[in-house]
């Protein structure tokens, strides 16, 4: 599965889950890698991002 697919899947299943409301997007170790993708390409979904340990070198790149 492509990163752009799973982000399209976890959008697809909040708005589900949450009725068209934003959703507070938590991410712990690795998952902060994926709770900050879906904030850069699905900003409208996620009303607060919150970041556990993250991994915050692995941000900086380009298909993280």
């Amino acid at each position: 599965m492509t990163k752009a697919k799973l982000v399209r899947t976890v959008c697809d299943a909040l708005q589900l889950h949450c009725g068209g409301a934003a959703a507070v997007v938590v991410g712990h170790s690795l998952g902060t890698c994926m709770a900050t993708r879906l904030l850069l390409e699905q900003p409208r979904d996620v009303s607060r991002l919150v970041l556990i340990h993250p991994n915050s070198f692995l941000l900086g790149l380009p298909d993280v």
